[in-house]
């Protein structure tokens, strides 16, 4: 490092685990501005010679004393020895393959900290196939991460380079609080749903699905509007945390359709009051919620519902 203080310690813990050091070390040490130290406790002399061998400069912290032969003490060892301004504490062992998907990695990673006594990391998920909505991960700034039309569930690691620093965070919205760590409460959109987002139907026996023409056009319009899963990466993605592209995608779905003809004008102006009710931002234009809607909603719609609103607001009684 040259005398400069360095950023970020890496701590690795080693425990008779000097294959998997040997994996995981060079992803390690292909960090900038970072200085990595092993804490070697209860291992064998090879491993912190084959250190010193192959990467000199990292620091090598070995426990003698078999009292403190413990995952916490050994952290807390590495820290007291670090001089970066941040730490990440990273085990030897944990062995990411670039075919797992991204939950299966936060699996991997739960399952270690349960295994050691820790805490597991709380995020929402469900279906893993990328229709429920329930991922709600903004990775490395982007919400669902980098791919485009996809969520955090068909997200798999080979998108990120070897001994990258993966930054996960919540939805960051104050209409969307956290619950805890990468948790949202979304109810939000539920009652958004509730104040409009249904049609009347009759009871009785179900209606032949050919009784009612519609035009090809619409129907595919109201299909593609139809496809939000309501997972609020929109609304995560903009800059005043709008819901304007979940909300036009329901209404737009049935106000194409006659079976959402009765309710259409109450419709749009009741969910328009309870999203501006919930704390929702205003529309930028900018775009930036078509752009990472893992199923790529267009903002046609929004300009749908504006029309749809104003024509409301107009003939409304």
């Amino acid at each position: 490092m040259s005398g400069e203080v360095p950023k970020f310690s890496i701590i690795t813990t080693c425990k008779n685990r000097l294959d998997h050091l040997k994996t995981s070390l060079p992803s390690f040490v292909a960090q900038k501005n970072c200085e990595v130290i092993v804490v070697d406790y209860d291992c064998p002399q090879q491993t912190e010679k084959w250190v010193n061998d192959n990467y000199p400069f990292v620091k090598v912290a070995k426990i003698n004393n078999r009292e403190l032969f413990n995952l916490s003490a050994a952290r807390n060892f590495g820290a007291r020895i670090s001089i970066g301004q941040y730490l990440i504490f990273i085990d030897a062992d944990v062995i990411i393959s670039e075919d797992m998907s991204f939950l299966e990695m936060l699996d991997i990673l739960n399952e270690k900290l349960i295994t050691e006594g820790g805490e597991p990391v709380a995020f929402d998920h469900d279906c893993r196939e990328g229709i429920c909505g329930m991922c709600s991960l903004y990775i490395n700034g982007k919400p669902h991460g980098p791919w485009q039309a996809n969520t955090t569930c068909q997200l798999h690691m080979r998108a990120f380079h070897d001994g990258e620093t993966i930054v996960i965070e919540p939805w960051r919205a104050n209409s969307f609080p956290i619950v805890k760590d990468l948790t949202v409460d979304r109810s939000a959109f539920d009652r958004i749903i509730q104040a409009g987002g249904y049609v009347s139907v009759n009871t009785g026996n179900a209606v032949d699905g050919n009784s009612l023409p519609i035009e090809k056009d619409k129907a595919d319009a109201s299909f593609a509007a139809a496809m939000c899963i309501g997972c609020g990466a929109c609304v995560a993605a903009c800059k005043n945390s709008s819901a304007m592209l979940f909300l036009s995608a329901k209404v737009s779905h049935l106000a194409l359709l006659p079976q959402g003809a009765i309710e259409r004008k109450s419709r749009v102006l009741n969910m328009v009051a309870q999203m501006d009710k919930e704390g929702f931002g205003a529309c930028t234009n900018t775009g930036a919620c078509e752009a990472t809607c893992p199923k790529e909603i267009s903002i046609a719609n929004i300009a749908r519902l504006n029309s749809e609103y104003l024509s409301a607001g107009l003939t409304a009684e």
